[in-house]
């Protein structure tokens, strides 16, 4: 005997049930029909779950391979490539000296704001041209040219030590990316606070490596969805912290810490 097929007809659910799926079934038919249709960026090419939604960037973000998908994005596509509802990628050398060329008017998006979190300095985060500005000045002479030079020779302080560990290595695979990291933050600890963290001492690091990597994964994928952050720091109190993007200084900020004080006892 044939199997007793039923096909399920709306019209044939209950009153109530209607009322609960109808709305949200009739929001999403129209947020579908404008993203694909009526919205300014429909006919720029691109991936169809990503003009319908922000869920495409997260999942490359989150992959670490955006780097890779924008480039076969644009080989595929041309200059323009739609990568979000509201969002557009421009592979174009004018474009991005008018984007990002002095007295442009486009600002940083929501993404930075993850990385700035509370902070009221941060250059690399802060999207208020006006504000951004004020900063730059105050930290701008110690990267004048003139300023460099004065530095160099504790630089090569490093680079002797640097030298030093790769003689004793000699005839031995080296992993350079390491190695490079180590020589950049005993630079950083040498210039900063003349007092090497002594990185390339011990062959290294204290874990700043790994944490800094994964707040940098962290702030990738969470940056694409920002009010999603603001909640988890509303809720840090009573579930605590499961953001590696905040908690990206670990022992540096404590090192920074000891050294201040350090000078302040002097």
């Amino acid at each position: 005997m044939a199997p007793n097929l039923s096909i399920l007809y709306l019209d044939s659910l209950p009153t109530p049930i209607l009322i609960l799926i109808l709305p949200p079934l009739a929001l999403i038919t129209s947020w579908l029909l404008y993203q694909c249709v009526l919205s300014p960026l429909s006919k720029i090419p691109g991936p169809f779950l990503a003009s319908i939604s922000r869920l495409w960037l997260i999942q490359h973000s989150w992959n670490g391979d955006m780097h890779r998908t924008m480039i076969a994005l644009h080989a595929r596509h041309g200059t323009l490539v739609r990568t979000g509802p509201n969002e557009v990628s421009v592979a174009s050398l004018p474009a991005v000296k008018k984007i990002y060329g002095a007295g442009s008017r486009f600002r940083k998006s929501d993404w930075y704001s993850v990385f700035q979190g509370h902070r009221r300095f941060d250059l690399f985060a802060e999207r208020d041209d006006g504000v951004h500005a004020g900063q730059r000045r105050f930290v701008s002479g110690v990267y004048s040219m003139a300023s460099l030079r004065d530095l160099e020779s504790h630089v090569d302080d490093a680079v002797e030590v640097f030298m030093a560990r790769m003689r004793e290595r000699e005839g031995r695979g080296v992993d350079m990316g390491k190695w490079a990291q180590l020589f950049t933050f005993d630079i950083v600890g040498e210039l900063t606070f003349s007092k090497r963290l002594g990185f390339m001492d011990s062959g290294e690091d204290d874990g700043s490596m790994a944490a800094i990597k994964n707040a940098l994964w962290s702030g990738a994928w969470i940056g694409q969805v920002p009010a999603l952050y603001w909640v988890h720091d509303f809720l840090t109190p009573v579930f605590g912290n499961h953001l590696g993007i905040t908690a990206r200084h670990g022992s540096l900020r404590q090192f920074a810490l000891r050294s201040v004080e350090n000078q302040r006892t002097l």
